[in-house]
């Protein structure tokens, strides 16, 4: 198999980076939500 060329790996390098910061959003999201819950700030009802 071939090495990939420099355009390949700017490729992948920029993919994984939208990869990574899709996660940190995510992460984000989900601890703004526990944080949100902790302080009250949304009411939670038992089913």
């Amino acid at each position: 198999m071939d090495s990939p060329s420099i355009f390949q790996e700017l490729i992948i390098a920029q993919v994984a980076r939208q990869i990574t910061r899709e996660e940190a959003e995510r992460h984000e999201a989900i601890v703004d939500m526990n944080n949100r819950l902790l302080d009250g700030a949304i009411d939670v009802e038992p089913r």
